[in-house]
């Protein structure tokens, strides 16, 4: 069984969520969203 955390998951705590928030908003990557934010859609 499984006791550590999974790659994915490690990867994602890596990265930074208010620089990728400020990327998003410099390129305009939310500009005509309509269900999923740029975050989720790169979680999912």
């Amino acid at each position: 069984m499984n006791q550590s955390k999974y790659v994915f998951s490690q990867l994602v705590d890596f990265l930074d969520y208010y620089e990728f928030c400020h990327i998003t908003k410099k390129y305009s990557g939310d500009k005509d969203m309509r269900d999923f934010s740029c975050w989720n859609q790169f979680l999912y």
